[in-house]
């Protein structure tokens, strides 16, 4: 199975022509909802958010 590219499920928030979107490799569902999991810790992380 050929890995799909995903945009960043968080970049996808910001403003369409922001410079920090990103595609994602997706693999399985697991390593999917393990990387969400670690996009929305980065984001709490970042906003201010625990």
């Amino acid at each position: 199975m050929t890995p799909q590219r995903l945009p960043s499920l968080i970049d996808r928030s910001r403003s369409a022509s922001s410079a920090d979107e990103s595609d994602y490799a997706f693999s399985t569902p697991d390593q999917l909802m393990q990387d969400f999991q670690a996009d929305i810790a980065r984001w709490n992380h970042e906003y201010g958010r625990s």
